[in-house]
Formats: C-alpha cells, sequence, structure tokens
C-alpha cells in the first residue's frame, strides 16, 4: 500500500505529506482595550458623583424640587385609547363611554 501511496484518513501514516495550510490570527491590542474600559468607567463613576453632589446641593439649598409637569393623560383631556374603545363597543366595557356620548 505504501507503493501505491495509499494512507489511512487524513494522509495518516504518509511519511512525507502535504504542508499543513498557515495559520491564521487576529492579534488584538488588549491593553488598549483595557486601557479605553477603565476611562469610560472612571468617566461613568466621575458623572454618578457630580449628579449626587448635585442633588445634595439640592436638597441642602432648602428650595423644594420642580415638579414633572402634567402627565400625558392629563393632557389628553379625556381621550381613550382605541383597545377601550374597542371594548367598548363589544359590549365588553362597564359602559361610561356609551354614557359619555
Amino acid at each position: 500500500m505504501a507503493e501505491l501511496q495509499i494512507y489511512g484518513p487524513g494522509e495518516a501514516g504518509n511519511p512525507a505529506p502535504a504542508p499543513a495550510p498557515p495559520a491564521e490570527y487576529t492579534l488584538v491590542p488588549y491593553e488598549e482595550l483595557k486601557a479605553k474600559a477603565a476611562a469610560a468607567e472612571k468617566e461613568k463613576e466621575a458623572e454618578e458623583a457630580k449628579t449626587k453632589a448635585a442633588a445634595q446641593a439640592q436638597r441642602d439649598s432648602g428650595i423644594p424640587p420642580t415638579s414633572p409637569g402634567p402627565t400625558t393623560n392629563d393632557l389628553a383631556g379625556g381621550f381613550t385609547g382605541h383597545d377601550r374603545i374597542e371594548r367598548e363597543e363589544s359590549g365588553e366595557g362597564n359602559g361610561r363611554l356609551r354614557n359619555r356620548f
């Protein structure tokens, strides 16, 4: 079989196998990535500290915080959603919409 150059699977046992294809590797600059992550973490911590300091200053000033303003439901003026109207039309609602109009 060796004279006929018949070898096992994957050229196993071949005394002169073909050269292996070159292995490709990707080099990653981990030090740069770690430095960027550390800088982002420091920036996040600085922003959190700034927010906490501003909140503490607000509490120390004695001025009450402003309200967030009217909610979307307040601005809608009593309008209802489409699904509520559909439930009312199908008879599943409590009849309050039908009594309105």
